[in-house]
């Protein structure tokens, strides 16, 4: 393309594409230019520096100025947004993956697929076993090694009876084509709450509400922020998910370099590249954290007495009911 100038408008989302750069994959050759080129990181300014050094195009960057600005077209055919950017001319393409759905407009069009993800539900974690409940759950040694937790919420039906809000946006979350009494349940249950905390904060430390992600987000996130001081999830992923979708981008209608690009894209996809470069990038963040949480923190984990008060007890209870068999063994061999 002869380094052929293409306008791309990019925002800072989460894990996907953000400012700060994990020091870990910002010294690694293969994505040292990703921030210089891009102004952003993560899996999508990756796909955007390596298709402009393929393709040979030089990038023109704009980033938004909202966080996850995704965009709305309205139902006069404007629209606001990363969309309303593409579609005002001001951009050739949106650099930021999005799910593949029909936004009632005929005015821009989507590359190929690259990934796919699932919208997921989070609940608040079960709580831990009582001490008296864990006895008999397992054997001394397992029980003093391991924590018990109550079952997790795996489906809807189970999050239902539960009757906990989910905190989102999304309010056409449960609109499936199946339906069913849970689902219209769900459906009343959804809030949006006017606060400046995020959804997973309040259902991790306030366990007021349930929240929704996408699912490879959800997973880094819960690594990231949401685990206690023992690397236990303060959060658990409903196993029955609401939908999935493909990712891709939107460019302008009829956009000439779309079939190139979606030549690379499809290629990408489908040797892997796309997999490794998010699993490289999402690592490298949860190895900072790690790092940080590790070197940075002078908390230390200590056992009380309090902690081994119930295995003393069954080591007690299994010695006394030794003695007991024993003596009625002498008792037993003493009549013979």
């Amino acid at each position: 393309m002869n380094g052929y100038q293409i306008h791309i408008h990019m925002f800072d989302r989460k894990l996907s594409a953000i400012s700060k750069v994990p020091k870990v994959i910002s010294e690694n050759k293969l994505y040292k230019g990703v921030k210089n080129n891009t102004g952003l990181h993560g899996l999508d300014p990756i796909i955007i520096y390596n298709l402009s050094k393929d393709l040979n195009f030089t990038i023109i960057t704009t980033i938004g100025k909202t966080k996850s600005d995704f965009g709305h077209v309205f139902s006069n055919g404007t629209a606001n947004g990363a969309i309303g950017r593409v579609l005002d001319g001001k951009a050739n393409m949106s650099g930021n993956g999005r799910f593949i759905v029909y936004y009632n407009s005929e005015k821009f069009e989507y590359s190929v697929a690259y990934f796919w993800d699932t919208i997921v539900l989070m609940v608040p974690k079960s709580p831990k076993l009582t001490q008296w409940a864990k006895i008999g759950a397992s054997s001394l040694f397992k029980f003093t090694a391991k924590s018990y937790f109550y079952p997790e919420i795996k489906t809807f039906k189970e999050l239902d009876k539960i009757n906990l809000p989910i905190n989102t946006h999304q309010t056409d979350l449960f609109n499936m084509n199946a339906d069913s009494q849970v689902l219209n349940n769900l459906r009343r249950k959804i809030i949006q709450l006017g606060s400046n905390m995020t959804s997973m904060h309040i259902a991790a430390y306030l366990k007021t509400v349930a929240a929704v992600e996408r699912k490879y987000d959800a997973m880094t996130l819960i690594a990231l922020y949401y685990t206690d001081q023992y690397g236990v999830p303060l959060l658990h992923i409903v196993e029955e998910f609401v939908r999935s979708h493909y990712l891709g981008y939107i460019v302008s209608k009829g956009f000439p370099f779309l079939p190139v690009i979606n030549n690379l894209l499809t290629q990408y996809s489908e040797f892997g590249f796309c997999k490794k470069w998010k699993g490289d990038f999402y690592s490298s963040l949860i190895l900072e954290m790690q790092y940080t949480r590790t070197f940075e923190s002078s908390d230390t984990i200590t056992v009380t007495l309090k902690d081994l008060e119930v295995p003393f007890m069954v080591l007690a209870a299994g010695l006394v009911t030794s003695i007991f068999v024993f003596l009625i063994e002498l008792n037993m061999k003493h009549f013979h």
